[in-house]
């Protein structure tokens, strides 16, 4: 889940805990999503940015700029190699 704080959370949906968060972006986190081998998960928000984020981990793997506005979606491709 993503939220105004900035942060993006992944919950376990059995026990309904907080299992990881994310804490990079500047600003509100508009769009997640996750890749189809669970293993990146990808955001996107008012800092105009895409960022894409081990899902074990937490760790911010990369983060792509270039849009003028903020982003509002962001989809995996099914094969993980764009978004």
């Amino acid at each position: 889940s993503g939220s105004r704080d900035g942060s993006i959370k992944l919950w376990d949906v059995q026990s309904g805990k907080c299992d990881l968060t994310m804490t990079e972006h500047d600003g509100a986190v508009l769009a997640v999503d996750i890749s189809n081998d669970g293993l990146v998960v990808f955001s996107g928000g008012d800092d105009k940015t895409v960022r894409s984020w081990d899902a074990q981990t937490g760790i911010l793997q990369l983060t792509m700029e270039g849009h003028t506005d903020v982003v509002t979606a962001v989809r995996a491709a099914p094969d993980g190699k764009k978004v």
